[in-house]
């Protein structure tokens, strides 16, 4: 990167944290790196922390002490609040208790490329009030599970980061510009960064840099370790269920599904670690059983079935079909079938030609164009077609909007085409959402065979991901 010697603003958080800020301070005044403002964020603390830092500013004017109108109980808005103090084209972060290697920032600030957005790096861990860091084994671990995510993330994309968060906050440079376009999550008390890594990762996966070097120290504080870890755990999920709820993309919630396996056996691990150490291979076992058992099982037959809904088959005024679901790449039947579904329909009646609505994803070739192109080369007029050129987050805000559209078009009655397991939810948000129309669900051609007890691993991921969308949309009261 030819810009030498960027200004660099490290942020650090405090609430009554001067015992370890002490250290935190000292390892960034220690920088072999000097070009670098650092702002001690007083989050309203109660102890002497004003009074130390004011002193430091004294003998290093490097150092910016700001202070929170109020408490504002999360990190995340102390953050957010030195981040706007700030004045460097580079943002760093450290919380109180953590401590960077002398050479952090000079490494980062060297291995910075052109189009680089964020610079992370491993990272060691101690218990507190103690300088003991892992072992040899524990931080290989570590290293390694770091290194394998991040080329994971940056090769395929933000969706690992469903599994496991390589990216540890204190580690992170990150340019300015690109951080004020998201920031943190105020209202997180813990693990705010997930979130704004999944938003950053998203865009940016290809211009992040990891240097697989030990430069940071975390602090681990000694608490309640099972407390600690489920709250964490909960925070996490919650995170990865936003996210993947918006993103309303079913072929990544296996990622999301293996992520709770994964987070829920760190958890497991961490409150029972001197037990599992006997009997490690007996616990690997047992796990490998319950999951065969119950995703090689007639389970998700079961599950299936309450998913599914149709109407007896009528002529209306209209058809709308929703094609979205499929293997993101291009190579996909899901539209193929869509295509068949309509055709059937217009074949059983003789010069029946209703309104069509397409809604699809919008890939490199979008899938309702795709539908249009086949329906009208086989004579359906283009004036009848209706195809909607947006990808709204979720099904009810696709039927709020076709609502708008149907209702100026003074449409009644529809014939709804969809995928078999996204019939029964789509039927209730359509009555929730659109009570003015009448919404006739066809049962189409993928429809499941009646006693296919074994299903595909393609409809397992699908049961899982309506089942878990049916159980939010509940929550949301949007049915």
């Amino acid at each position: 990167m030819k810009n030498i010697n960027p200004l660099v603003s490290v942020i650090i958080p405090s609430y009554n944290g001067l015992p370890f800020l002490k250290d935190a301070i000292k390892s960034v005044l220690e920088q072999t790196y000097k070009n670098f403002e650092l702002i001690i964020v007083d989050d309203s603390s109660k102890d002497n922390t004003r009074e130390y830092v004011l002193n430091l500013i004294k003998k290093d004017k490097r150092i910016k002490y700001v202070k929170t109108p109020k408490n504002t109980g999360t990190t995340a808005a102390a953050r957010n609040f030195g981040v706007k103090k700030s004045r460097g084209k580079f943002l760093s972060f450290l919380d109180a208790d953590d401590l960077w290697h002398k050479h952090k920032l000079e490494k980062q600030i060297d291995g910075l490329k052109k189009n680089t957005v964020i610079s992370c790096t491993s990272c060691n861990y101690r218990t507190e009030n103690t300088i003991k860091t892992s072992n040899f084994f524990v931080t290989f671990i570590r290293i390694f599970l770091q290194k394998f995510f991040m080329a994971r993330i940056i090769r395929k994309g933000y969706y690992w980061l469903y599994v496991y968060n390589p990216i540890i906050i204190s580690s992170v440079l990150i340019k300015r510009e690109i951080f004020n376009a998201y920031k943190f999550v105020e209202d997180i008390n813990q693990r705010e960064d997930l979130d704004l890594w999944l938003k950053l990762m998203t865009k940016y996966n290809n211009n992040i840099v990891f240097i697989d070097k030990i430069l940071v120290t975390i602090t681990r504080r000694v608490k309640s370790v099972s407390a600690d870890r489920t709250r964490e755990f909960n925070i996490i999920i919650r995170s990865i269920s936003n996210d993947l709820i918006f993103r309303n993309d079913y072929n990544k919630f296996s990622y999301f599904l293996f992520g709770i396996f994964f987070r829920l056996s760190k958890i497991i691990v961490a409150i029972y670690y001197s037990i599992l150490r006997k009997n490690i291979f007996k616990l690997f076992y047992v796990l490998i059983f319950i999951f065969s058992t119950i995703y090689y099982s007639p389970l998700f037959w079961h599950l299936g079935k309450n998913l599914l809904y149709y109407d007896e088959l009528k002529k209306t005024e209209a058809i709308v079909l929703f094609s979205g679901h499929g293997s993101l790449e291009y190579i996909n039947n899901t539209y193929q079938l869509r295509y068949k579904d309509i055709s059937s329909l217009l074949k059983k009646e003789k010069g029946y030609e209703p309104k069509i609505y397409l809604l699809g994803r919008l890939q490199s070739i979008p899938e309702q164009k795709i539908i249009e192109s086949l329906l009208i080369s086989d004579g359906v007029k283009s004036s009848n077609i209706t195809v909607i050129y947006r990808e709204y987050p979720n099904t009810k805000e696709n039927i709020v909007n076709l609502y708008k559209i149907l209702k100026k078009d003074n449409i009644k009655e529809i014939t709804f085409i969809t995928s078999p397991y996204h019939t029964k939810r789509s039927k209730k948000l359509w009555e929730k959402h659109a009570s003015n129309i009448n919404v006739r669900v066809f049962k189409n051609l993928s429809w499941p065979r009646k006693n296919n007890f074994f299903e595909r691993s393609t409809n397992k991921k699908i049961i899982l991901y309506e089942q878990f969308s049916y159980l939010y949309n509940k929550l949301r009261k949007w049915i």
